[in-house]
């Protein structure tokens, strides 16, 4: 396992005005290369199991998004026996991406105070980013004090 598995939560963020319907599938491909290019600079070791990736869409156009999030919803699967249909599935690429769309965000999802709160999901995907996670792993709905210098 590379030094990066299990340590590591890379975030990806892409920022749009409108919604694209290829997006799950642009965002699969810059996870492919994100992946290649930790391979290339030696940050993971070929064959070694790669950290995760959070694929985050933040959408700030005037329409709510629309667009599918996840790639299988892209992929067209064949007019077949239920159970061929169900297998042919399993075996496609099924990364999703989650949108933080803002024509749908609503103000009290802010931590109050602090600027990079915005809690990701309906249900919550993810708690408000932290400037110091080691006070608690569980999300809090206000911002940890300052600490002195």
């Amino acid at each position: 396992m590379s030094a990066l598995a299990g340590a590591w939560l890379l975030l990806l963020l892409e920022f749009q005005s409108r919604a694209d319907t290829d997006m799950a599938l642009r965002t699969l491909g810059y996870v492919v290369e994100l992946y290649r290019d930790l391979e290339a600079q030696g940050v993971v070791q070929p064959g070694t199991r790669r950290p995760p990736v959070l694929p985050v869409v933040i959408h700030n156009g005037e329409s709510p998004w629309s667009a599918p999030v996840q790639v299988a919803d892209l992929i067209a699967l064949p007019r077949v026996p239920a159970q061929v249909r169900r297998d042919l599935r399993a075996l496609q690429p099924s990364q999703r991406l989650h949108v933080v769309d803002f024509p749908r965000h609503r103000q009290d999802d802010l931590v109050p105070g602090n600027v990079v709160s915005l809690q990701i999901g309906g249900p919550r995907l993810i708690g408000p980013i932290r400037a110091d996670c080691s006070r608690s792993s569980r999300p809090s709905r206000t911002a940890p004090a300052p600490r002195s210098p």
